[in-house]
């Protein structure tokens, strides 16, 4: 087993970070002393705001913008953090959004637009990432979803549809990349962590 850099030779990369959970989860991995990359889509300034506020940790932050459901820009993300010398050893997929409304009320556009954020944005991200955490024989893909990807949700049928598929995504992924000692976890309120091994714990 290849073991961790220390604390502040890694680098964590939060999509969606400029406000909520995603900050929250930022200034957390600063204040252990990692170097974090704050995600964010248009809030330039609240990102800028987190930064200064994972900078009083004394931790090195590059914020940077990108959509998360286009290739092209999160390809243009990961040339920027290799230009930077900020790869990330671990990637917090928490980009996301919801809807909510009747499925007979839900828009083809609607749908696309959850499943993409939610869905391929993960996947987007983990896949340009992963490559070098492979190389290293180390790395984490933590994937924030919800208690509605396994219970569903009564008006929030397509967000409970694209958090069941960022589950199944981290399960099955979790034991593609466990023989290379790279963990992928799916966190939530009240919906447990599943690891490398398939199993779910509270």
């Amino acid at each position: 087993m290849t073991f961790p850099k220390p604390f502040s030779e890694q680098t964590v990369l939060i999509t969606g970070a400029s406000r909520g959970i995603g900050a929250a989860i930022a200034e957390r991995f600063a204040a252990v002393g990692m170097n974090v990359v704050i995600h964010y889509r248009e809030s330039h300034e609240a990102a800028n705001e987190v930064a200064r506020s994972c900078m009083k940790h004394g931790a090195k932050v590059l914020t940077v913008s990108a959509d998360v459901k286009s290739r092209e820009q999160i390809n243009k993300m990961q040339e920027k953090l290799e230009q930077r010398d900020m790869v990330p050893d671990i990637i917090v997929n928490n980009a996301g959004i919801s809807h909510f409304g009747m499925l007979s009320d839900v828009s083809e556009e609607d749908w696309d637009l959850v499943m993409n954020v939610n869905l391929k944005g993960a996947f987007l991200c983990t896949q340009t990432f992963m490559t070098a955490m492979v190389k290293q024989k180390y790395g984490r893909i933590i994937n924030v979803s919800s208690i509605w990807g396994i219970s569903g949700a009564s008006c929030e049928v397509v967000y409970s549809t694209a958090k069941g598929g960022l589950n199944a995504f981290t399960k099955a992924l979790a034991k593609e990349l466990g023989s290379f000692w790279c963990d992928c976890e799916c966190r939530s309120a009240r919906c447990g962590t599943y690891r490398n091994d398939g199993r779910i714990s509270a």
